[in-house]
């Protein structure tokens, strides 16, 4: 004779059911909410990375156009005719947004800010192929050749060249020629703005003081 016993399964609850359901709602939430999180941040981390890699690239060529460049001129702009008159750059602290020159390689250059471009305020340069024999204020009529430096949503909102001119520091000492390049630019990130400045100065090597 044999004896069966019946092994009575338990189960879950509807209490716990509910439960145990509800929890992984709660953990499920709090996970997305923070993966989701995390992906915005590494989104605006990202922009502000590009951003500041665009500007130190825009200053970087500034810069190095401007150190060995020479017969600089800056627009000044002719209220009659709404055209620049390009002047000698040779006023002492005398700001610009647009200036001409010549680069060691014989190439003209043309730097430009452009604060009325349909509101979005870019920096434009522009350099020629090759070395040329024509002034390089002419050169500014083949304004479709320019390129624009600054990233969509990096806004250029100041940008000038200052000549500071040379430093009389006494006792028969003569500071180098200098010219200053400032720029003010605000970065466009998601529900944020970042502004970011900055100042600095070059010494052409072809400006002598005398």
């Amino acid at each position: 004779m044999f004896l069966i016993f019946k092994k009575k399964l338990k189960s879950f609850t509807l209490i716990e059911t509910v439960f145990a359901v509800l929890m992984i709602g709660i953990v499920m939430s709090v996970t997305i909410g923070t993966f989701i999180t995390f992906q915005s941040s590494q989104k605006k981390l990202n922009t502000l990375v590009s951003a500041y890699d665009n500007l130190r690239v825009i200053l970087d060529l500034i810069f190095r156009s401007v150190k060995v460049g020479y017969g600089f001129k800056y627009c000044m702009l002719n209220s009659a005719t709404n055209q620049c008159d390009f002047k000698p750059f040779q006023n002492d602290n005398y700001v610009s947004s647009d200036i001409v020159f010549v680069r060691g390689d014989g190439k003209c250059v043309n730097i430009y800010f452009n604060n009325n471009d349909n509101n979005n305020n870019n920096i434009y340069f522009y350099s020629t192929t090759s070395s040329t024999t024509i002034p390089c204020e002419d050169e500014r009529e083949n304004f479709l050749n320019f390129s624009k430096l600054n990233l969509d949503y990096v806004k250029i909102k100041e940008f000038y060249f200052k000549n500071i001119g040379c430093e009389d520091f006494g006792n028969g000492l003569i500071g180098p020629r200098r010219i200053e390049i400032y720029l003010k630019a605000d970065i466009n990130l998601t529900n944020a703005t970042k502004t970011v400045e900055v100042l600095t100065t070059v010494t052409p090597k072809t400006i002598s003081c005398k």
